[in-house]
């Protein structure tokens, strides 16, 4: 189970909220990853949730940038950089659904996971401690299982 450090503070009142959690994992093998799952910590406020992947260190780096004393960063429309790839989203009432057998996602070691939440505020201060497992193969994997990250930076 990834989950961020301490829980994220959200104000009452203003726009949406796209907040992305930089998870290391100190995996020193590949490890194939066959589903996720999200356990919201606050259902009254987490909209949905995408999970990246950074194997370039790129996450940190904009993460180190944020200066408002909580982890992570926040960003609009994507996690801020061209992620390496993506384990899919989840949205309430989803729930986790494994690759075909013999497929799988790959988690290089070292590899960053960045979860973006998307809050909508309720209209009272908030807090979240939003948790993501991650389910690994226990078969020999054939196929990597690959999602591709396309964003329209015009949109509005």
């Amino acid at each position: 189970m990834l989950t961020p450090d301490k829980p994220f503070k959200l104000e009452a009142q203003g726009a949406d909220v796209y907040r992305n959690f930089v998870l290391k994992t100190n995996f020193k093998e590949t490890r194939w990853v066959k589903a996720m799952d999200v356990k919201p910590g606050n259902t009254a406020v987490v909209h949905h949730v995408i999970a990246f992947i950074d194997e370039k260190g790129r996450s940190h780096a904009l993460e180190q940038r944020t200066n408002d004393g909580q982890l992570g960063y926040s960003t609009f429309c994507g996690p801020g950089f061209n992620p390496d790839s993506s384990f899919g989203g989840w949205a309430p009432g989803l729930r986790a659904r494994t690759t075909s057998p013999g497929t799988a996602f790959r988690l290089e070691p070292g590899a960053t996971v960045v979860m973006q939440v998307h809050y909508h505020l309720s209209g009272k201060p908030e807090t979240d401690q939003t948790r993501l497992g991650l389910y690994f193969a226990k078969e020999p994997i054939e196929k990597e299982m690959r999602l591709a990250w396309m964003a329209n930076p015009l949109f509005r």
